[in-house]
């Protein structure tokens, strides 16, 4: 399995990206070497008093009363046809808006993956992959698109394989990471940092780009991710051809590259950018991950239990009000795709169990807090859950997986 993967990644790592990059204002100016400055924080000891400073902001859950009325956004979706769907707020009735999807079958693949909508749920970008037949089989081309909701314009915004995209909340500007060069990797030491490319980013109202943060200490820098308030962004130092890259972020008004120098996985922010919680899920699951909740420059701590045996825990998501973290806990180990999802407080009181699930992805928060959205179950059977996490109660809302909330 792990020579396929590694097949796969070489082959994927061969399409080169290009993109012309303009300027534009994003609140800074373009980062430069000189401009920027390098702060690598060592892992301390745990810091007990995160938690409570969360207790003393935000009520815990046997204190609130009234449950928050539910909403659910605009979600994007990749649907059981491989096609992309979307179910417009306050609908039942999803539509579909590509219809050209073609997985397995004769002559050419065509492929949608990873939709994302914009926050006001208008444009959303995706990434395409083309498979035209040849003596060896299909060559691969891989692109990165956007779709106006509204208008139903499409436009190519990346030629090749990006290296993770993402919106900054509340606007319509694109952070992208770009496709490596299979030579990135050759050296037995370090990757050539002379391969090395930044992240990027597009303004789909004026369509001025920018390379937004340099890749400053050698690595290429992949899989953006932004605080709730768009003032930090989080990202990977790739530095290995598998696996989680080293954690870093930039503080954009500050102009600060900030590096952890460590690899701790998936991460989520707290909505003002205060706080990260990851679970060291580097590469395959090993059993031995748990729920670290850590200030940007400060130290962990762990939350929830310190499994006995081979349970574990993995995909942390914080809420958008900052007072839960959702995540997935296998607690019968890796060698299970059963999963229990699990939410903890952190005003107080024990992690709380919203039920099992097998095979759990992508899990989401609605806006206002009250339902965690996920897609769950066997392919081609999948399918798209809210689920309340004040009294479990449970909505399937779309065949498919793959989800995108609006207002994210």
């Amino acid at each position: 399995m792990k020579n396929v993967q590694q097949i796969l990644i070489v082959v994927i790592a061969l399409i080169l990206a290009s993109l012309a990059c303009g300027t534009f204002e994003v609140g800074i100016e373009t980062p430069t070497t000189e401009e920027s400055s390098i702060i690598v924080v060592d892992n301390q000891e745990p810091n007990s008093d995160v938690v409570s400073t969360i207790k003393e902001t935000n009520p815990s859950l046997d204190e609130i009363e009234d449950e928050p009325e539910y909403t659910i956004p605009t979600m994007a979706y990749i649907g059981p046809d491989n096609n992309i769907w979307v179910l417009e707020a306050g609908s039942e009735t999803p539509h579909q808006v590509t219809l050209d999807a073609n997985l397995g079958g004769e002559g050419t693949n065509i492929e949608y993956m990873n939709p994302s909508l914009s926050s006001d749920g208008t444009l959303l970008a995706y990434s395409l992959l083309v498979g035209t037949p040849s003596d060896s089989g299909h060559d691969s081309t891989y692109g990165m698109w956007v779709l106006n909701l509204a208008t139903g314009e499409q436009r190519q915004i990346l030629d090749g394989r990006s290296g993770g995209f993402s919106w900054k909340p509340g606007t319509h500007i694109l952070t992208y990471g770009i496709g490596l060069d299979l030579e990135y990797f050759t050296s037995l030491n370090d990757p050539d940092s002379n391969l090395s490319t930044g992240i990027y980013a597009i303004d789909l109202d004026s369509d001025e780009t920018l390379e937004l943060v340099a890749p400053e200490r050698g690595y290429a820098l992949a899989g953006p991710k932004w605080s709730l308030n768009g003032r930090f962004l989080a990202f990977a130092e790739v530095y290995n051809m598998e696996g989680s890259g080293l954690f870093a972020y930039y503080e954009i008004e500050g102009q600060e590259f900030i590096a952890w120098d460590e690899a701790v996985g998936n991460t989520s922010w707290s909505p003002d950018g205060s706080l990260l919680t990851y679970t060291r899920d580097i590469y395959v699951a090993t059993g031995d991950e748990r729920l670290y909740l850590r200030p940007r420059q400060g130290s962990e701590q762990l939350l929830g239990p310190n499994y006995d045996g081979p349970a574990y825990a993995t995909q942390p998501v914080f809420s958008p009000t900052g007072d839960h973290i959702a995540y997935r806990a296998n607690l019968d180990g890796p060698m299970t795709d059963m999963a229990s999802v699990m939410v903890i407080d952190l005003t107080g009181g024990e992690p709380k169990s919203l039920g099992q699930f097998e095979d759990v992805w992508e899990m989401l928060w609605v806006p206002n807090g009250s339902h965690i959205v996920f897609s769950f179950g066997i392919y081609p059977s999948r399918q798209i859950i809210a689920v309340n996490i004040f009294d479990g109660s449970q909505t399937i809302l779309a065949a498919g997986d793959q989800p995108s909330l609006a207002g994210q």
